[in-house]
């Protein structure tokens, strides 16, 4: 196995040694990117090229995200899940929601499944929270599907209009509830509005003017 005098070696020699040992028909172009990229060596810091070329993996919790996108561009498998299973282990109030959007995005199964747990058990925290404005839509509907997200309708409404707000001033957009209900898209639909007091949806949706002809009915 790799040890750590041979990390030392040159890049010709890593390649070779991955060619030797690592590769298999589900890295299809690793030896390729190994080969002829040397982006790989200046871009990354002294950490990542050791994890792509060998199975010893030692990661602090900062490098991680970095890492996982790096393991994602070249399609080392081996070391994407090991990330996951750090990644989940260390979620809290201030990185959730910005670990959702990486696990959403990379499909990362582990870290999704221990961020939505975490996120059911802190509703109220995390609606308050700066990182659920910044949520991706995608990771929004993870959250807003999930049957165990218990919270007041309203209040639910009010946040998610909120998020959508934060999108329409960072994509340039005009404020107005059409552009709000664009952004939101399928995610709007698991707004449980029906559940609202005949009160609260005269007052707040009905007023808001986002429904169509066919939803008002």
């Amino acid at each position: 196995m790799y040890d750590q005098a041979s990390s030392q070696c040159q890049h010709s020699q890593l390649v070779q040694y991955y060619k030797q040992n690592h590769y298999d028909q589900s890295q299809p172009i690793f030896i390729k990117i190994l080969d002829g990229d040397q982006r790989l060596k200046d871009k990354a810091d002294d950490k990542q090229p050791k994890c792509l070329y060998t199975d010893h993996v030692n990661l602090d919790e900062d490098s991680l995200i970095e890492v996982v996108k790096l393991a994602h561009r070249y399609q080392v498998g081996y070391l994407l899940k090991h990330c996951s299973g750090i990644l989940a282990k260390h979620i809290r109030m201030e990185n959730v929601c910005e670990l959702l959007n990486l696990a959403v995005f990379y499909e990362l199964k582990d870290v999704i499944y221990k961020a939505c747990y975490f996120v059911d058990d802190h509703v109220p925290e995390i609606l308050e929270s700066s990182g659920f404005k910044d949520l991706s839509v995608e990771s929004l509907k993870v959250i807003l599907s999930e049957d165990t997200f218990y919270t007041d309708e309203l209040k639910l409404f009010q946040k998610c209009m909120e998020w959508a707000e934060n999108k329409c001033k960072k994509q340039g957009l005009e404020l107005n509830y059409q552009n709000k209900r664009r952004l939101l898209g399928d995610g709007f639909f698991f707004l449980r509005l029906p559940t609202l007091s005949p009160a609260d949806y005269k007052e707040y949706i009905a007023k808001a003017n986002i429904l169509s002809v066919e939803e008002s009915h």
